[in-house]
Parts: structure tokens; sequence; C-alpha cells
């Protein structure tokens, strides 16, 4: 008796730990993407005119809060927990080693020094949380072993297709953001950045965008492979934020309506999934 009552106690608390740990990540990234939005929208608004490296930094706090959205629909999978375990090592240790050649190098002479300042702060504080976050979220899924291994459907749904193809969408954008970032820039007509990237090893916040995309590639390909029907719905809120960021910012002119051509992709896929869904509620 004392096993039968004791069992589904421990895989409750054991379970609790990494839930409680996708939690925390899910507050720190909607609290980081609001001080992002506050501070360079305060930047904006104190230099009178908008500067491109403003601009992708308020993309990555987009990032940033769809993640946010993403961790808490997931927040009760174990597959998903060790997933972002992997994810937040690579953006952590990604985001430090730029910090430190970011300190080698200097920052770009025309790059105003607020923004500088904002973006080495930015990423030494969220580099270190990413890793401590990762050790946490693995150590989490590690005592919850004694959970039983979930039961994989043989065949995936429409909508579950539907976010697949999304994600080889995402994975070809952050290729292409990744590998020629001034031809991605220059084709949806969006600013030059100040940042020379590889052959300088000089980056910014547009250089840090591929790591993003991608790793939000990878986890809706998690979601896919183990049938998690919340993050499904994580994608498609996270998808309909995406839009709106982009067309605010083209309706108040400070972007070219061609970018809106980038969550167009995204748009269509919510708006597939939504009306399958009404079409099978009738």
């Amino acid at each position: 008796m004392t096993t039968d009552t004791t069992m589904p106690n421990n895989a409750s608390l054991t379970r609790s730990y990494y839930s409680i740990a996708l939690i925390a990540s899910s507050v720190w990234n909607a609290v980081l993407a609001l001080t992002i939005f506050t501070t360079q929208g305060q930047t904006i608004r104190h230099s009178g005119h908008v500067h491109a490296e403003s601009l992708f930094f308020m993309a990555l706090a987009l990032f940033h809060a769809i993640y946010a959205i993403w961790f808490w629909q997931g927040r009760h999978s174990r597959a998903f927990a060790h997933a972002t375990a992997f994810g937040h090592a690579l953006f952590g240790i990604s985001s430090v080693a730029l910090a430190i050649q970011l300190q080698h190098t200097g920052a770009p002479d025309m790059l105003p020094t607020a923004i500088a300042l904002s973006w080495i702060d930015y990423l030494w504080i969220n580099g270190l949380t990413e890793i401590i976050s990762a050790v946490a979220i693995y150590r989490a899924v590690l005592l919850a072993t004694s959970e039983p291994p979930p039961i994989l459907a043989t065949a995936y749904s429409t909508e579950e297709k539907n976010r697949f193809l999304f994600a080889c969408y995402m994975s070809a954008l952050a290729l292409w953001l990744g590998a020629a970032t001034n031809d991605f820039l220059d084709f949806f007509r969006l600013p030059a950045t100040l940042f020379d990237g590889w052959p300088a090893l000089s980056f910014g916040p547009v250089h840090l965008l591929p790591l993003l995309i991608a790793l939000l590639a990878f986890y809706n390909v998690v979601a896919v492979k183990h049938h998690i029907t919340s993050l499904i719905e994580a994608g498609m809120r996270g998808g309909l934020l995406t839009c709106v960021f982009f067309l605010l910012l083209v309706l108040a002119g400070l972007l070219h309506p061609l970018v809106l051509l980038i969550p167009a992709v995204d748009l269509f896929s919510v708006i597939m999934i939504f009306i399958r869904r009404v079409r099978a509620a009738k």
C-alpha cells in the first residue's frame, strides 16, 4: 500500500521541478522582453530617431516574448523541458562568448553609447541566466526519470504537419540570415547593421537572431514529434504576436512593407489551423 501511494506523489513532485523551472524561464523571458522594449523605446524617444540596432534589439525582445509563451505552454512536458535545457545552454554560451568578444574588440565607433552599454549588459546578464537555467532544467529532468516515457502516436495530425513545415521555413530563414546577413537585410529593405559580423568578429543583435529562430524551429519539431498540443497553441499565439509586431512597425513607418513577407508564412500557417478547427467543430 505504501508503494502505491508514494509513487504518484514522487512522480508529481519530480514533475513539478521542471515545471517550476520552465515557469521561471517563462517569467524571465517576459520580463526581459518588456525591459528591452521599454529601454529601447526610451532611447528612441531621447535621441529623436530610430537607430537600426534598436530595431534589431526589439526583434530580440519579440523572440523573448515568444519564448515566454512557449515555456509556459510546455511547462508540463518532460520532453520539451529536456529540449529547452539544450536551447538554454546554447543560447547562454553563445551570448557569453559574444560578450567576451565584444569587450575585446569594442563596439563600432558610430554606435550610440546607450545602445552599446545595453547590448553588452544584455549579453552578460541573459547569457549567465540562460546557462543557470540550462543546468536547473536539466537537473530537474534527471530527477523526473521515474516518469513513464510518453506514448508516441504513429501518425501525425494535419496541424502537426503544418507546424513541421513551418519549422523547415524557419530553419531556412535562420540559415539565410546567419550566412548572408547583409543580403537578407537588403532584400527586405531593412537598415544596415553597424556590426561587421564574421569578417571582423563583431556581432550585434541581428547576428543573434538566427540562433533564436533556429531554436524556435527546433522546439516546433519537438512539439510535433511528441504530439504536444499545448505547444501547437504556443506556436499560433507566437505567430500572431509576430504579425502584430511587424505590422505595427510598418504602420509606424519604421520598416518597409516588404518586411511583412517574413511573418506571412506564419500567418498563413495559423489561418490554416484555425480554419481546420472551425470546420472540425461544425
